[in-house]
């Protein structure tokens, strides 16, 4: 379209190599990197190296985000496509996945072809393929990976090995087999102060941040040359005459020149392609960061002169191909005659030495087993554990709080965990301290076997164990990991939780699984399984836990305490003992089904019955059988038909008509139960998106609280001061203070205040001034005027300040002056109300100054000697009448609404013989039609 309207376009993006036919896109300049100049680099590199056969890598349809995997695709086919041109022996390799055996297979096939590897995939895949190569061996110096990672900080993400996991030293040293290919960074003053300018304007307008080392974004920058280029080819079309609108002028103008640019110059080919120079990045193996080796500046590949590049091992540049061949099957390898004898030979000392290094690995592993068995890996000293006390009171506020909380008869408590479960700092993060039944223990061979089992247990639903642990009373603890959300019994108890279908089914499966592994496993069984011992993980995940270490645990049920409720009746009968690993197993399922009871009632065990029976006779129901086993009551629960066989199943009087764990696991398959807890991850994004909402509406009504609360408090600020200083307080800025050239004062009070109130109480004085004031001040507020100060019985207004008004300020005093003065003409007095009130007003216009005065109760002031003789105007004046000054009748004179008295001359106290007027107001009695204020 642009070539058919001939319009010119500036590419900052369409890196792609179709773009670059110009046959096509006459009037397109491209002002970003290409791929092709990537390609261009890339053979270069070869070439210096004498590299001839390349595997270009690159992630494929798996990709996470599609933009990647378009970038990746069309960066190596572009790369592929200019190796082939160079006559160089290039093989696609696509990873369909960063699965490790997909990742394992394109590298063994990248290798049968070559040496050298081009890689463009994300930073996480990057790194899990080069801890795979690296287990392969193909770091070792042998094998060349190079990495276009686009520009630091875009695309790709700037390459960093520090993850913060356990693989961040073995990354480091695998990372020194890796070079780093991107687009050229200038280290020129002119450049770092145009970054420097870029980065600090991303900030104020887009409040984008970036990183400390991070490169200005290519694109960003080809932003400014397009529109640099434009405008100088844009002066010189119209210096010359010629149609700025012609597309293909300015392409012919643009296209094989040279312009100055930022610290360097900026080239455009004759196809219309901005010339971009590209660089090689290695890793300093002392610093773990990456430093330029190498640059491709003028078509040409140059090393630099103040970083060398660090082979891995020393042994330089690895050779194209090795001796025998990529896959070792040479012709040249293989030389040696076919002598029977030699064969015959080289056959019986394989076999040797085959015997050999199996009999020294089986002593060795033997050793090993034996040194990691009677190894203290296991061992916690106390002292390194910090008792948690803010965890501990914050638990045992929260199980006090829970609305099905109840006494037991023993003394004991539903929440059960501040004596079982502790929780406590190591290392600086929270773990849980399980105490074992016995109050010491020996170190002998069974129990290091069975520290073992726990170390090595591989399931994501049961704790983690970290060690073992012994008190100054040599009590012995297990160290296990801790769950932030609390157990399963915490979670049923919260009426504010709701627990939808697929969340019981996915917390059903979470205990199936980790009860199987157990099962399976050389632990065998747990035989304390209850709600308490299911624990909930931040992710919601559920993870059975308090199992293992059966030679420190005494299996036999305490029947004072809540944890027999779980137990099976044979357990309870003492007819089973830890021995008995079939028994035990199958006390375990029963267990399970009462724990399917909870969750699908969300009550606890026999809490029904709790109503009317106690602990003990519960106890004494559950192990002596009648006709009908007790177990709880179904009666008012909503039953699922499915949990509820499956449920009745595994409560099973006969232990051996209860089905086992693999059985369970099979049944739920059938039931759908997998599928159904898939939907987990589903249903907590949704009510995690309903809580979001739920907050975003709560910090909404806060914040509109807040704002509401802000402007009362502005409201109540701006009737101690005027509104403008209030601004420029709250802005942070000094009131400095101003003179005024002229404004009006006015004064009042009351006469015969004194003898009002030697007539009144201190209370009734308050009313008065209360009522009176408040009138005043709805008055005033009709009119361009400012509140000074309530004095006693005084009253100061003013007008013409902090906002001037021009000469209008002593109309504004004098209208608010008749209003006020009508006001108080039919102004009851609450506790006299057969008490006439009157008012004597003085006021006067003159120069002021005004400001702040003070920080804590500030007060904005008025200084001058206009406020004295407003003063005196009120003072020398009479009842209900208002006093004027020579200044303010002058002012009034041309305003033909009022009617000025001229009082004559008049002594002044401090100002002499003064000329003073009367403002006569027509005062209308209004108190039939005016309420008592």
């Amino acid at each position: 379209m642009a070539t058919e309207w001939n319009h010119p376009m500036f590419g900052t993006g369409g890196s792609y190599v179709a773009l670059q036919d110009k046959q096509v896109f006459q009037t397109l300049t491209r002002l970003a990197f290409s791929y092709s100049q990537v390609g261009d680099f890339y053979v270069k590199v070869l070439s210096y190296y004498n590299w001839t056969d390349v595997s270009v890598m690159y992630q494929g349809a798996g990709t996470r985000v599609q933009a990647l995997y378009n970038l990746n695709r069309f960066v190596s086919e572009s790369v592929h496509a200019k190796l082939i041109e160079a006559g160089l022996r290039s093989t696609m390799v696509i990873s369909n996945s960063d699965s490790e055996s997909e990742l394992v297979e394109i590298l063994q096939r990248a290798s049968r072809v070559s040496r050298v590897f081009l890689i463009t995939c994300d930073n996480f895949t990057l790194r899990k393929l080069m801890l795979i190569a690296h287990s392969m061996g193909m770091t070792n110096g042998d094998y060349v990976f190079l990495y276009f990672f686009g520009f630091n900080g875009f695309a790709n993400g700037e390459v960093n090995w520090k993850m913060g996991d356990e693989n961040d030293e073995i990354v480091r040293k695998v990372f020194q087999s890796l070079f780093l290919v991107g687009v050229f960074q200038s280290e020129a003053k002119e450049y770092q102060e145009f970054k420097s300018h870029s980065v600090r304007r991303s900030l104020e307008i887009y409040n984008y941040s970036y990183g400390v080392e991070e490169d200005i974004n290519p694109y960003a920058f080809a932003f400014y040359t397009a529109f640099t280029l434009y405008g100088e080819v844009l002066k010189d079309i119209i210096r010359d005459g010629k149609d700025f609108r012609d597309g293909k002028e300015i392409t012919k103008r643009l296209w094989n020149k040279t312009f100055n640019g930022v610290s360097r110059n900026i080239s455009v080919n004759a196809n219309g392609d901005v010339h971009t120079d590209m660089m090689i990045l290695d890793m300093n193996p002392e610093t773990g960061k990456f430093v330029r080796v190498g640059y491709g500046a003028f078509g040409e590949f140059h090393l630099s002169n103040s970083n060398t590049i660090h082979w891995p091992n020393n042994k330089g540049p690895p050779a194209n191909k090795p001796p025998c061949g990529f896959t070792g099957e040479a012709p040249e390898c293989f030389n040696m005659e076919d002598n029977p004898l030699v064969q015959a030979f080289s056959i019986a000392f394989s076999i040797i030495i085959l015997i050999f290094g199996i009999t020294v690995l089986t002593v060795y592993r033997k050793m090993k087993k034996d040194a990691e068995l009677f190894s203290n890996w296991w061992k916690i000293p106390w002292k390194d554990i910090t008792w948690c006390s803010f965890c501990q009171s914050k638990f045992s506020t929260l199980c006090a709080s829970e609305a099905k909380l109840k006494s037991m008869s023993d003394g004991g408590s539903l929440c059960g965990r501040p004596m079982d479960n502790k929780v406590a700092l190591y290392k600086g993060s929270k773990v849980h301290l399980f105490e074992f039944t016995k109050k010491s223990f020996s170190t002998n061979r069974t129990l290091f076997l069975e520290l073992l089992q726990l170390r090595d247990v591989n399931c994501t639903n049961l704790t983690k164990f970290i060690g073992l642990t012994e008190s100054a009373s040599n009590q012995p603890y297990a160290v296990t990991e801790f769950c932030s959300r609390g157990d399963l019994r915490d979670i049923l108890a919260r009426d504010s939780f709701k627990l939808n279908k697929e969340f019981r089914i996915s917390l059903i499966r979470d205990i199936i699984q980790a009860m199987e592994y157990i099962h399976t496993s050389s632990i065998q069984y747990h035989g304390n399984l209850t709600s308490r011992n299911c624990v909930i993980d931040s992710r919601f995940v559920l993870k059975v836990t308090d199992f293992g270490i059966q030679s420190l645990r005494d299996f036999e049920v305490d029947e004072r305490s809540e944890k027999c409720l779980w137990a099976a009746p044979e357990l309870l009968r003492k007819s089973v003992t830890k021995t008995d690993i079939t028994g035990m197993q199958c006390a375990d399922i029963y267990s399970f089904g009462i724990l399917l009871y909870e969750v699908l009632s969300r009550k606890e065990p026999f809490e029904d019955d709790r109503d009317f029976l106690t602990l003990d006779e519960v106890i004494t129901k559950l192990k002596h059988v009648n006709h009908t086993p007790f177990r709880p009551r179904l009666d008012f629960v909503k039953i699922n038909k499915d949990i509820d066989r499956l449920m009745k199943m595994c409560w099973e009087e006969d232990p051996k008509l209860r089905p086992s764990f693999l059985a369970i696991r099979k049944e739920s398959r059938k039931l759908r139960w997998d599928r159904s807890g898939d939907k987990l991850l589903d249903t907590l994004l949704s009510r995690m998106e309903k809580y979001a909402d739920n907050l975003e509406g709560l910090v909404e009504e806060r914040t509109q609280n807040l704002i509401e609360e802000k402007r009362k408090s502005e409201e109540l600020l701006c009737e101690v001061l005027p509104r403008s200083v209030v601004n420029t307080l709250m802005s942070g800025r000094v009131v400095e203070p101003e003179a005024y050239t002229c404004v009006t004062i006015y004064f009042s009070d009351i006469v015969g205040f004194t003898e009002i109130s030697s007539e009144s109480t201190p209370m009734q004085i308050v009313d008065l001034l209360n009522d009176l004031y408040t009138c005043f001040d709805k008055i005033i507020g009709n009119f361009d005027v400012y509140k000074v100060e309530t004095i006693g019985d005084a009253y100061m207004v003013v007008s013409g300040l902090p906002v001037r008004n021009g000469d209008q300020h002593v109309v504004e005093i004098a209208k608010m002056s008749c209003s006020i003065l009508q006001k108080v003409n039919v102004f009851k007095i609450r506790h006299k109300p057969n008490t006439p009130l009157s008012a004597r007003i003085g006021i006067h216009s003159g120069p002021v100054c005004a400001g702040v005065v003070g920080r804590k109760m500030p007060r904005y002031c008025l200084f001058g000697d206009t406020v004295n003789t407003a003063s005196r105007m009120e003072s020398n004046g009479q009842a209900m009448k208002i006093h004027c000054s020579e200044n303010t009748r002058n002012l009034l004179v041309g305003h033909h609404e009022f009617v000025m008295q001229d009082r004559g001359n008049l002594q002044i106290k401090g100002k002499g013989v003064m000329r003073t007027y009367w403002l006569c107001c027509e005062i209308e009695d209004v108190s039939d039609n005016v309420t008592n204020v």
